[in-house]
């Protein structure tokens, strides 16, 4: 008998790492790339992935991907430098947080915050998070207000309500990853849309939505990830506009929203009927706060209520309660103000210390992500090389919702430290990659 095909791909990974071809720290494809690679399947390529993970050939990082493991001479786990997780730093919002868990948990019984809410969240916590969207200029009625478990989690609970298996989606081209993936588990489409500095070109989108089978629009005007540019105030007229015009609804990730703190108006505020707006608490007060909302037009509710009950069934009481406190108390607006503070100070460093002109952020943008051109030089090749040098970032193509060839660009997330210090190393690191060449580089297996 030969060898079963899902050990061949572990000598494969073996023998790279042996040859030099793949270097300890670089990041691997997605899965289901590397099944495209190889000519086989996802379910081949997992089995795979967990064999060399317990030979210690690769490490599964949660929520980054799977690396080729470090050498001896590859920096420590501890010891890198993540700058691929965009997340705010924690430390700042724990005084606050845990002033509202000692509130929330005086103000109602044990009982109650670990028993089942209804389905849609608590009315009080449902009431929390219209007050949210109000703070956004949006008009939330608290029955249209659904409680979730996080953005991610609204934004899949939105797509259910919206579209069937088989169904396209118009995307941004270039996109948060976790889209890919839930278009992936609905069987969806995404249709990339090409992006200026202002956002969406509008033009496109109305190219194809001409096409037949679109039947969502996604998008995140504010504080774009990974490219963190705001869609502007008449693309947004323009888009609700192309949108109703079409019938296509709107769904409006705006998990950036308060972050940014730009005055536009939430594209819910000017399409209410037709666009379901998303947001939650990770991008602005700490990311293992898991609690999303999600305001949804009246004749997306039922379905959306089919879909939470699919989902998860009823928000996480606990967590509810904590983020409404939050909300009421006046402690989630001193979050904000102390992460907006932050991060225009690391925005601002990261201008200080990356080669003139790399960083298409705007240099005034409220941000805890940097957007990094890398002058047509592989950002897949200087992520692996950094990677070798213990520091972690995210090339392009992890963000790419179609198969196109992805820009020379490397999103750079700012959070990750405890102190803005714990940056200058790094960023130091990475601007010296990026002036004196690849001398070093390996290249990935794709």
């Amino acid at each position: 008998m030969g060898t079963p095909k899902y050990l061949g791909l572990v000598e494969a990974l073996e023998a790279g790492v042996r040859q030099g071809a793949l270097v300890p720290g670089v990041q691997l494809p997605a899965q289901r790339d590397l099944a495209a690679l190889f000519g086989t399947t996802v379910a081949t390529v997992t089995k795979a992935v967990a064999e060399a993970a317990r030979r210690g050939i690769v490490v599964a990082r949660s929520g980054s991907g799977t690396f080729v493991a470090p050498s001896q001479s590859t920096p420590a786990q501890d010891a890198w430098s993540d700058l691929s997780l965009n997340i705010p730093p924690a430390s700042l919002s724990a005084e606050w947080v845990a002033a509202s868990l000692r509130r929330a948990t005086q103000r109602q019984s044990w009982s109650e915050l670990i028993d089942y809410a209804p389905v849609a969240g608590s009315v009080v916590n449902r009431a929390a998070g219209a007050a949210l969207f109000s703070a956004r200029g949006v008009d939330a009625p608290t029955e249209q207000v659904l409680v979730t478990q996080g953005a991610h989690h609204g934004l899949l609970v939105a797509l259910m309500a919206t579209t069937r298996p088989g169904d396209s989606v118009a995307c941004e081209r270039l996109n948060y990853s976790g889209l890919r993936r839930i278009a992936e588990l609905l069987q969806l489409k995404l249709v990339g849309i090409e992006c200026d500095s202002d956002g969406m070109v509008i033009s496109v989108l109305r190219s194809r939505l001409r096409q037949p089978g679109i039947k969502a629009v996604v998008c995140t005007p504010s504080g774009h990830n990974p490219t963190s540019y705001t869609l502007s105030e008449r693309r947004r007229v323009e888009l609700v506009r192309l949108a109703r015009s079409a019938s296509v609804p709107i769904i409006e990730d705006d998990i950036y929203g308060l972050l940014a703190g730009e005055g536009w108006p939430a594209i819910a505020a000017l399409w209410p009927e037709g666009t379901v707006c998303v947001t939650s608490l990770s991008k602005c007060v700490a990311p293992g706060l898991r609690v999303g909302y999600s305001l949804c037009p009246p004749g997306l509710m039922s379905r959306s209520r089919d879909a939470l009950l699919a989902l998860g069934w009823t928000e996480s009481s606990l967590q509810a309660a904590l983020a409404t406190d939050l909300i009421q108390s006046g402690a989630l607006s001193q979050c904000v103000s102390r992460h907006q503070a932050e991060a225009r100070e690391r925005v601002a460093l990261a201008f200080r210390l990356l080669p003139a002109g790399s960083i298409q952020t705007s240099a005034d943008a409220v941000s805890y992500h940097v957007w990094v051109a890398t002058d047509h030089a592989k950002s897949d090749q200087i992520a692996a090389e950094l990677s070798r040098r213990g520091i972690l970032v995210s090339p392009a193509a992890h963000f790419m919702m179609d198969g196109l060839e992805p820009p020379d660009a490397l999103r750079v997330a700012l959070g990750g430290p405890a102190r803005a210090v714990g940056l200058e190393a790094p960023l130091r690191e990475l601007a010296s990659v990026m002036r004196d060449g690849q001398p070093r580089l390996t290249g990935s297996i794709v």
